[in-house]
């Protein structure tokens, strides 16, 4: 549990998982911007993605800082919390794993969150 501690510590000081979301969600903008118009204003897209992109980053520091177990723990914590059917709804995942896929081609980041899509559909 220290690391977790630890990770949140500077995450809340350096704003690491801020960022990775602000630059994961302008290198989809223009997609994003595509469907908001199209559906008139609100995207539950950027919604779901933003959601994804901070869980990610923290899960990603738990694995790289702590362990892959701490990493494991994390996305079974998540899973079992159950709220990702809320704020990723089963009818837009095949757009969000879209999404993620593109963004790890191009960063060449493992996006872990992605079988919590995967495991729900």
């Amino acid at each position: 549990m220290l690391c977790y501690s630890e990770i949140f510590e500077i995450n809340d000081r350096d704003e690491i998982c801020m960022n990775y979301s602000t630059n994961a969600m302008n290198y989809l903008r223009s997609r994003l911007d595509k469907i908001r118009q199209e559906r008139g204003g609100f995207s539950e897209h950027s919604y779901c993605l933003r959601v994804l992109f901070d869980l990610n980053c923290f899960v990603d520091q738990f694995n790289r800082k702590c362990s892959s177990l701490a990493k494991d723990t994390a996305l079974q914590l998540i899973r079992k919390g159950g709220s990702l059917d809320d704020q990723c709804p089963v009818s837009i995942r095949l757009d969000i794993l879209e999404f993620l896929d593109d963004l790890k081609v191009q960063t060449k980041q493992d996006i872990f969150v992605r079988q919590l899509l995967e495991s729900e559909r």
